[in-house]
């Protein structure tokens, strides 16, 4: 947990906007209701479902990469219900 803390407090992480790949291509065939990103980080998964209509709990355990992801979705007007687990809650 601490090495994630450290890697988005210190700016050293490179965060990859994009949600996966697999994840936009299978978006048509999903239905559209509840969504779990679980290890979420900063969120780019949880952030793309949720823009997509559907509702998303997302959880992971660094509260540096979900206050950061928490900030990305104000910025966009999109609701996410973000957790923060423990380690070993996975």
């Amino acid at each position: 947990m601490e090495k994630w803390e450290q890697k988005y407090k210190g700016g050293e992480y490179t965060p990859n906007e994009n949600p996966s790949a697999l994840l936009v291509e299978w978006l048509s065939h999903i239905p559209k209701g509840r969504a779990l990103d679980i290890a979420c980080g900063l969120g780019r998964n949880a952030l793309f479902l949720a823009r997509h209509g559907f509702a998303v709990d997302a959880i992971d355990i660094s509260s540096a990469g979900l206050a950061i992801a928490r900030r990305k979705a104000l910025e966009r007007g999109l609701t996410v219900n973000w957790v923060q687990g423990r380690p070993g809650y996975f």
